[in-house]
């Protein structure tokens, strides 16, 4: 009999977002979104550290789990700016924000 795994039913929201981490789903409002593992990925790490200015280095040592050098940077740009056009953060929802000469932060906005 295979061992169980215990994982932990953490629910991540952020703004309109929400993330079950468990089953790797996202949701804007109550519509799921479908993303590739990497967009996942990215949106976990930015939401699970929410409010925190995360550094380009930061983002791509722990998504792409990768030595850092600068011309990193314009990967992270793209990767970012593809997964904003999913969850239509280009649009309405001010997810992630850009934090000029440094990387990223992920605040809700919602009051």
């Amino acid at each position: 009999m295979g061992k169980k795994h215990n994982c932990p039913a953490k629910i991540l929201t952020c703004n309109n977002v929400l993330m079950l981490p468990m089953l790797r789903q996202v949701f804007i409002g109550e519509t799921q979104v479908e993303l590739t593992r990497l967009d996942y990925d990215l949106l976990h790490f930015f939401i699970n550290n929410q409010d925190c200015a995360l550094s380009y280095e930061q983002v791509y040592r722990q998504v792409w789990c990768s030595e850092y050098d600068e011309s990193a940077n314009l990967v992270i740009k793209n990767a970012v700016t593809r997964l904003r056009k999913k969850i239509g953060d280009d649009k309405d929802i001010g997810l992630i924000d850009n934090v000029r000469g440094y990387g990223y932060i992920c605040q809700d906005h919602v009051d």
